[in-house]
């Protein structure tokens, strides 16, 4: 879940920094959207370049399709009988009840998030986005909490 936590803050900085957004303006324009269409955004924006981002892309739809997310997210956890596998059971009603799975000893499950981790280092690499560029995008979220937790009055309160 951190790499996914990491892959979404690095397409949403993506966006922002390829439209020439401030921090707050790209969390604005990206934080009610879902992971597909940051996604969509963002390769589409790197596109108009040409051939320029073709590696950038290919990385962004190769983490989108390892990276599992809906299985391991919104499954049902399972663990086999020794307790040394994991299995994630997502259900789907698309046109009909359907369901897939994904398992995972602890060296697999492992090894697939090095993999994650390692393919979206790169695809920061790629488009430039330093430990810098993620911390003060992040900051607005956490800004924001603050104020509303130090907040007694509700919003539109005239007292």
């Amino acid at each position: 879940m951190v790499n996914w936590s990491l892959f979404e803050i690095t397409l949403e900085v993506g966006i922002m920094k390829q439209v020439e957004l401030h921090p707050v303006e790209g969390t604005i324009v990206t934080s009610g959207l879902q992971i597909e269409r940051r996604a969509s955004i963002l390769r589409s924006l790197l596109a108009i370049h040409g051939e320029k981002f073709k590696e950038t892309i290919t990385l962004i739809n190769q983490v989108v399709a390892q990276a599992k997310r809906n299985s391991i997210i919104h499954g049902h956890v399972f663990f086999g009988g020794d307790g040394k596998e994991i299995k994630f059971v997502q259900r789907n009603t698309d046109q009909k009840l359907t369901a897939k799975s994904v398992s995972f000893d602890a060296k697999a499950m492992l090894a697939h998030a090095a993999s994650l981790r390692e393919k979206i280092v790169r695809l920061q690499e790629l488009l430039s986005i330093s430990n810098s560029d993620l911390e003060e995008f992040a900051k607005v979220g956490l800004i924001l909490t603050n104020k509303s937790e130090t907040s007694h009055k509700q919003p539109n309160s005239k007292t």
